[in-house]
């Protein structure tokens, strides 16, 4: 797939606008039937200022994102995809797309206005940080009287939601994320916190448990007690993120992570165990959109049903539990469950190993995944 930001010369892509517009609007109950917001040709959409962004393939447009400009703020008026293409995280990529081009353009802030209740419209975009405006004025609350005067809000309740964009990118701050697995009668479970909405980061969405790194983590990373062929194992295993790092000392980063993973678990579950319980898995870096970026090393943490089990013991979350790891990933795709991209990925990845076992034996290679933007999954093995 192939992203692109249209030009004059792209006259044939404008001109199939409409009609991925129109498959896309026909998910929408009565919308099409009732006629009151008809697809906009793309030539229109492309005389206003702001810019479009396309996923295309193979001569096919997949799916569009287009940002108005309106008097300086940048207003992301539509995001649609063909129905058939859907749930490929296309979408995701047009919203990543289309935000990193308003930043690049000079925006500290992205609004849109979409269905409060429809689980592919707000909900989804509250995975990426997207928040419901407390205020409206200016040129998106004209867009929003047109809204109203076109009759639109019959079909559902809308609302403006805010995206904050970082004025500059900033540099992800290391931290670490345990992943808790069990074996259940219908697959492998997996151990999630429900994050409040007061966060400052990933609110409403299902997480593991986890946080950035404190500065005593060194320190408690030196005094572990860490087997020599254990922590050789970790330096194998995360050999190509610390490669894309400045990292001084090898050995004492990856006992700061390990110490980061042990105090954040037994911080948020409650669940004390031994360093070398927690198995490399994946690494995640937030995108340069967001104005709090993040480098997350995730470890799994295989659990028996006869050893003791996390609990939910954190503000940051209204609650936490153990949850089947193919239905959860089912109620993300619904909007029933909200997650941002790694957590889902992971999640599904773990669906389809199915086991413990399966999971464990894997010891996967591990690159950090840029700007959350999820690759082939399950991964192949390690070396």
């Amino acid at each position: 797939m192939q992203l692109r930001v249209l030009g004059a010369e792209d006259g044939a892509i404008l001109a199939s606008l409409a009609q991925v517009e129109g498959a896309a609007d026909r998910l929408i109950p009565g919308l099409v039937e009732a006629g009151r917001w008809p697809p906009t040709p793309g030539a229109e959409r492309f005389a206003h200022p702001g810019f479009i962004v396309a996923a295309l393939e193979g001569g096919v447009t997949l799916g569009f994102a287009h940002v108005l400009d309106l008097e300086g703020h940048h207003h992301l008026e539509q995001v649609s995809v063909r129905p058939e293409h859907g749930r490929q995280g296309i979408g995701r990529a047009l919203i990543y797309a289309a935000c990193t081009q308003a930043q690049a353009r000079g925006a500290s802030e992205i609004t849109l206005i979409t269905f409060a209740d429809l689980p592919w419209n707000a909900p989804f975009y509250r995975r990426f940080g997207f928040r419901d405006a407390i205020e409206v004025a200016g040129p998106v609350q004209d867009l929003r009287e047109r809204e109203i005067d076109s009759g639109l809000d019959a079909l559902g309740r809308r609302i403006v939601m805010t995206l904050p964009l970082a004025t500059r990118v900033i540099d992800p701050v290391p931290a670490v994320s345990v992943i808790p697995i069990r074996d259940g009668p219908d697959g492998i479970e997996v151990f999630v916190q429900h994050r409040a909405s007061t966060m400052d980061f990933a609110a409403d969405v299902a997480v593991f448990p986890g946080g950035r790194s404190d500065p005593g983590d060194e320190m408690r990373g030196a005094d572990l007690d860490l087997a020599p062929e254990v922590l050789d194992t970790h330096l194998r295993a995360w050999a190509e993120v610390l490669a894309g790092r400045e990292v001084a000392d090898r050995r004492a980063h990856v006992r700061a992570l390990i110490a980061t993973g042990l105090r954040e678990l037994a911080e948020e579950t409650l669940l004390t165990i031994a360093a070398d319980r927690l198995v490399p898995w994946d690494c995640w870096v937030t995108p340069p959109i967001c104005p709090l970026r993040f480098d997350v090393s995730f470890f799994l943490l295989p659990l028996s049903p006869d050893e003791p089990q996390p609990v939910h013991s954190t503000t940051e979350a209204n609650h936490s539990g153990w949850a089947h790891a193919a239905r959860l990933f089912a109620d993300s795709t619904t909007g029933a469950v909200g997650m941002l991209t790694p957590t889902r990925e992971l999640v599904r990845e773990l669906a389809a190993l199915g086991t413990v076992a399966a999971a464990t034996s894997l010891r996967p290679r591990i690159v950090a995944t840029r700007d959350d933007l999820p690759g082939a999954r399950p991964r192949p093995p390690g070396r």
